[in-house]
């Protein structure tokens, strides 16, 4: 149902003089932004035209997700198939079935039974499950229908995105099903996620429809909670008509069938009970039995063969055979058969047994399945059900069945299908879930507001938050506090957005007028990630994010409700790095997290620092953007909670210390366990310390690493974390000194929590706390200055020797100093300061928006120009080859008449945006989300860049120039300039090379398949894309762009004299992956047997691998004497000064794409050898005299001639020669001619 539907149903009760506000629980989407949307009127259009005549309800437009529509995937498909059928056949419905893909047989059937199919179109690189989500748009429908926890997801996605109802199919019961599953790591827990998954799918369902009694009751019970059971249709699948035709012979056979269906692998072989079918069978001790088993998967009959012969049946008892994907040879097997038996442990419901029954074969199946249940209302159905999953039992069944004779037992399966059609017919089950939408009606509320009434501006604020309560320790506690703080000021509302709550939490946060609203967790993502959609209902004037976790979804937010954005900083991430222990590369890491804050906290309107050591720390890093200013220091206050706690004053006999903290390896340097450790264990035995916050089943491995520091076992106790606020009360109370060591700390939140209880403290000085202390009167003495364990024991022993009663005082006179000068609302309102209020209630993106869109249609007059906009990570060739082919094709591309090129990228300097537009090409750079894949950023360049073509290269570039195309409605080229699959098999040091090329291909594949302009980079890879491409007719569409001389190079004057050493040059990253693809083993074996004459000169090893890259060169032969390795050349101007002190450049590769690399040296007037087996190769050997440049062979004595008689000529003939190369060259090959054959083409394909 859309927006105008909802609105309407709200606007047709009579209408009184009176403002209301409008809650719709179900609606999907606002119409806060309407202003924007051009497609308003036509909404309002629709709305009257529907209001002026609404006489019957609107027939049902149903569309069900699935992966096709045959039965290749087994139950599931064929569950899907046959409910599609039977609402079909019901008045005022019509049914869409949305699939992956289809055939036109496929189609043809499905029509026959009123059902139509639609075709998702599938975007590279994603599951075809995952392409459901997006059905076209053309596809109209007001009820989606999802199966399980593969098909709910996406059907829950387009229910949010579509507006409608949903309907949600329960075919099995995972938790069950998980106890039986054998030969699968972590079952259990797996059967709880899928079974959970399941339960939040049916949560949010308008109808939820169980397959049979077994799992409607299943699904009702796990629902009572959430009050939905009342939703829960149980829908009994009906006789299938297509077998119930089926005559069977009444002939008796010698050899008594037993037919039984199944994948047989390890995961299902217990859980179907192939084991009690093979052991009753050969229990049975009589050859004329036979078990035929169905459903082994294609290449693992041999596999299932061996686990039921290790049952103890006969070789000669038994066949296996793969799955009957084709109906008809399914009916044939049931003609043949003289039993169906379904022996499962546990059974949703069995519709393969179904299938049996509908073919008029006798059938036994589990008492432990849906079906089982569904035959005992049926008259004499308990006597086809075996209650037991003893082998011994079902032998017995089976033999009582074959006693009588095949006459009488088809008879009598004839008899029990004719009652269980009486029972339960498809089309009855249908209309029971079609009364069930047609009559369901969303809840709607309104509250009045007598009309005229103004209300004040109410600043609305919502922080992201994982939680109410304290579970996740620090970071809970202070959304929680300044979520306190900020609802106590006047015209502020406060709504917690979390991932979920409990109704005493709600209370509890309601006390403290603090909403919670819940997000809808869309199942399978990542749960923080759904914080980055709050519901629409939940209104923001500004949206508040803490760190790197956090920080990322409110940025979404702000970006989507155009909202203002408050980020808060709670931690130091590089110098945390510095301490961190346990994690691999911790510095690299911590760097990268700081680069993130820093980007988040420059695009923040509000940034929050947490005490003055992270305010000062941010406002170093935002001082190059002119945002250190802009910081608040905001210092939490004293906790309320802990305030009004009595200490004791009797000194307990021994000394207690507490400590914060996970005890985990990575964290033991940081929060200094160590010194903590180490300095009581240097006290006296009376000195005890108490560790909390060790995770759940950690606290064995926590106490080892207290106890390897010296502390004894009668000196230490170990805790898991207080996540109840009374405990941790209770706990301030039973110590005498609360401790933090830290070696950094951003604030120390838990110390903070000791003191506010009176309880005493000491701090390290590299934290917050210690800083805020440290400028309290007296606050000093409880801030240690050095993480060296004796300090800290003279530290505590000194507090220890004094009285108990004399601590506390002490204590309690810093909480009230500490009280006075920071508390929690004033802390908040220096938040609100920094607000222009005006500027939050006015929205002037608004009328910039317009501006731009009156601005457009303007200058619609203008003569055509095709706009290109291909997608790179950069402007110059810091990546190599890729980065180097982009910015020529774009060079050339802007030189046609016609044409502008505007190149969108990741970032660029002012010097390349000159270059760039000194060859007419335009730079654009994309938003980058802070904490998201830089790559997938290029999806979205800016709305002021209008594109007619999208231009993206390989995998890495072709997604987002998918997703451009596809958002707008653009043009696409393809571009292919790597050959995967071929390269996987020269790869050595990766984990399954060839498997992973073969996906690379695949994708590749599908983004050319759906391009409008495909281009293979010179012949080699054009050739390996058409080849791909003749399936699917779009072989004649691949243009074959073979790069040009690079102009840049051409003019050098290369020296014509000789140097004593002939230095051979040599590009690539010498990494242990590509050594063999790339030759280097057969350079370096070449020229070492060359002596001391030549040099290898190899560049482009990685910085600081140079040594790697050498030792690896070294390891086949070449002396140091005969070796150079560099790192790769940035600037071009250093290029062209490296191909002037060379005497020949060389690429031995064992395959290449093209090998961009020694063009330009060619270009440059250099002497080449390249291989065969690459698209350069190919391209020279076409030329005159290019064939001998070209190397027809990867061993290294063969590289060895062609260098020597390379180094034999004179460097005076050598250059000339490489001249006339470069010459022949350049008349056939030209950038601007080969950007004209795409332009060509896409004009061809409009």
């Amino acid at each position: 149902m859309s927006p105008g539907h909802v609105v309407l149903d709200a606007l047709s009760a009579p209408l009184q003089k009176k403002t209301f506000i409008l809650s719709l629980s179900w609606t999907p989407t606002t119409l806060k932004n309407s202003k924007e949307s051009p497609a308003l009127p036509d909404c309002l259009r629709k709305m009257t035209e529907i209001s002026a005549g609404i006489s019957e309800p609107q027939a049902l437009r149903i569309s069900a997700l699935a992966d096709k529509w045959g039965s290749s995937k087994g139950g599931l498909s064929t569950l899907n198939r046959e409910m599609c059928k039977g609402l079909a056949q019901l008045r005022n419905v019509s049914v869409n079935l949305i699939v992956p893909e289809y055939t036109e047989e496929e189609k043809k059937e499905a029509s026959k039974y009123k059902v139509n199919l639609t075709k998702v179109e599938t975007m590279p690189g994603v599951s075809p499950v995952h392409s459901l989500a997006f059905p076209p748009k053309e596809c109209k429908f007001n009820v989606v229908m999802g199966h399980g926890h593969k098909f709910g997801p996406p059907a829950q996605f387009i229910a949010k995105n579509r507006g409608c109802k949903r309907v949600h199919v329960v075919h099995t019961a995972s938790e069950e099903l998980a106890m039986f599953k054998k030969g699968q790591q972590e079952t259990i827990s797996e059967g709880e996620k899928k079974h959970k998954l399941e339960v939040d799918l049916s949560k949010t369902a308008d109808v939820i429809v169980g397959i049979g009694p077994k799992l409607t009751e299943s699904i009702k019970s796990s629902l009572r909670s959430h009050m939905k059971e009342k939703d829960v249709i149980n829908l009994t699948p009906g006789i299938f008509p297509e077998f119930s035709e089926l005559e069977q012979a009444p002939e008796e056979r010698e050899k008594f069938c037993t037919l039984v269906f199944g994948r047989g692998n390890d995961e299902d072989f217990y859980l179907k009970g192939h084991d009690i079918a093979a052991r009753a069978i050969a229990g049975l001790n009589d050859p004329s039995y036979h078990l035929v088993l169905v459903g082994a998967p294609e290449g693992k009959q041999e596999v299932v063969e061996k686990s039921l012969l290790e049952c103890g049946i006969s070789p000669r008892q038994l066949t296996v055979r793969s799955y009957r994907e084709s109906r008809e040879s399914l009916a044939d097997l049931f003609s043949e058969a003289d039993l169906a038996i379904m022996p499962s442990r546990t059974e949703g419901f069995g519709l393969a047994a179904l299938e049996a029954l509908s073919a008029g074969l006798p059938i036994l199946v589990s008492g432990n399945s849906g079906f089982g249940q569904a035959l005992e209302k049926i008259p004499s159905g308990m006597s086809f059900v075996v209650e037991s999953d003893e082998p011994n039992e079902w032998g017995r069944a089976i033999k009582q069945a074959r006693k009588k004779s095949r006459d009488v037992r088809l008879k009598g399966a004839g008899v029990l299908r004719d009652f269980y059609d009486q029972e339960y017919k498809w089309q009855e089950q249908c209309q029971t879930l079609a009364d069930k939408l047609r009559y369901w009606t969303p809840t709607t509320k309104m509250t009045e507001i007598p009309g005229g009434i103004s209300e004040p501006q109410v600043l609305k604020i919502s922080p992201l938050a994982d939680e109410w309560g304290s579970s996740k320790g620090g970071l809970s506690t202070l959304n929680r506090e300044m979520c306190k703080g900020l609802a106590q000021l006047p015209d502020v509302s406060v709504t917690l957005v979390v991932l979920e709550y409990t109704e005493k939490e709600k209370d509890n946060a309601s006390k403290f007028k603090v909403n919670l609203v819940k997000v809808e967790e869309i199942p399978g993502f990542d749960p923080i990630s759904s914080l980055s959609f709050p519901p629409d209902s939940c209104e923001i004037d500004a949206v508040v994010g803490h760190g790197q976790k956090l920080g990322p979804p409110a940025f979404a937010v702000a970006k989507q409700r155009r909202c203002q954005r408050v980020h808060i900083v709670h931690t130091a991430s590089e110098e945390l790095a510095m301490f961190k222990k346990g994690k691999k590369a911790p510095i690299r890491a911590g760097e990268e997290k700081h680069q993130i804050e820093v980007k988040l906290s420059r695009a923040a309107d509000v940034i929050v620092g947490i005490g003055p050591k992270l305010t000062d720390y941010i406002q170093r890093s935002l001082q190059p953007y002119q945002r250190d200013e802009d910081v608040i220091n905001f210092i939490p206050g004293i906790f309320t909670e802990f305030s009004d706690l009595k200490q004791a004053k009797r000194q307990g006999k021994r000394f207690s210390i507490l400590l914060f903290g996970r005890g985990d390896e990575e964290d033991f340097e940081v929060k200094g366990y160590d010194v903590a450790a180490r300095a009581i264990a240097a006290l006296e035995d009376d000195c005890e310390l108490v560790f909390v916050g060790a995770a759940d089943g950690e606290e064995q491995e926590v106490a080892k690493r207290l106890l390897d520091c010296g502390i004894l076992r009668r000196q230490l106790k170990v805790r898991t974390f207080y996540e109840s606020r009374l405990e941790l009360a209770d706990l301030f109370l039973q110590a005498d000194l609360a401790i933090m060591p830290s070696r950094t700390e951003g604030f120390g939140l838990g110390a903070l929590e000791a003191l506010s209880a009176g309880l005493p403290i000491l701090v390290s000085d590299n934290s917050g706390l210690g800083e805020v202390l440290s400028d309290l009167p007296m606050g000093s003495s409880f801030v240690v200055q050095s993480d060296d364990p004796d300090k800290w024991k003279e530290a505590i022993r000194q507090a220890g020797r004094k009285s108990r009663d004399l601590r506390l005082r002490e204590a309690i006179d810093l909480r009230t100093r500490y009280d006075e000068k920071y508390k929690w609302q004033e802390q908040c309102e220096a938040i609100l300061d920094a607000y222009d209020v005006k500027e939050l209630k006015e929205n002037p993106a608004l009328l910039d928006h317009l501006k731009k869109m009156i601005e457009t249609s303007a200058g619609s007059s203008e003569s055509k120009v095709l706009k290109i906009s291909p997608l790179v990570d950069e402007w110059g060739s810091s990546k190599g080859g890729l980065s180097t082919l982009n910015r020529e094709m774009c060079k050339g591309l802007a030189q046609l008449p016609d044409v502008s090129v505007t190149l969108v990228v990741l970032g660029f300097t002012e010097a390349e945006r000159k270059e760039a537009s000194e060859h007419n090409v335009n730079l654009v750079k994309v938003e980058e989300i802070p904490g998201f894949d830089p790559i997938s950023s290029l999806s979205f360049p800016p709305d002021s860049c209008e594109i007619h073509a999208v231009v993206g290269h390989g995998q890495k570039l072709g997604p987002s120039a998918f997703a451009v195309a596809r958002q707008r409605r653009c043009q696409r080229v393809h571009i292919v300039h790597t050959a995967s699959e071929e390269l996987a098999m020269f790869r050595k040091r990766q984990k399954a090379p060839i498997r992973a090329g073969e996906k690379k291909h695949q994708i590749e594949v599908k983004l050319s398949q759906t391009a409008d302009v495909i281009v293979g980079i010179g012949p080699k890879l054009t050739d390996s894309i058409q080849r791909s491409l003749q399936a699917h007719q779009r072989d004649e569409d691949v243009i074959n762009f073979t790069p040009g001389i690079f102009t840049e190079f051409s003019d050098l004057k290369q020296a014509k004299r000789q140097g004593k050493i002939f230095s051979i040059l040599l590009f690539g990253r010498g990494n242990e992956e590509d050594f063999e693809i790339k030759g280097y083993d057969v350079a370096a074996r070449a020229i070492a047997a060359l002596k001391d004459s030549c040099r290898l000169v190899f560049v482009g090893a990685a910085d600081g691998e140079q040594e790697e890259v050498a030792d690896r060169l070294f390891n086949y032969g070449i002396p140091h004497n005969q070796l150079i390795v560099r790192t790769f050349y940035e600037s071009r101007d250093e290029l062209a000064k490296l191909f002037l002190q060379v005497d020949l450049a060389i690429m031995p590769s064992r395959t290449e794409g093209f090998g961009l690399g020694a063009l330009e040296a060619l270009s440059a007037g250099l002497p080449i050898l390249v291989s065969d087996n690459s698209g350069l190769g190919q391209v020279l050997k076409d030329l005159s005299g290019g064939s001998s440049f070209v190397v027809k062979s990867d061993e290294p004595h063969k590289w060895k001639e062609a260098i020597s008689e390379a180094k034999g000529k004179s460097r005076d003939v050598r250059l000339q020669e490489a001249i006339d190369l470069r010459t022949r060259y350049d008349e056939k090959y030209k950038w601007k001619e080969q950007c004209e054959a795409i332009v060509e083409k896409l004009s061809q394909r409009k």
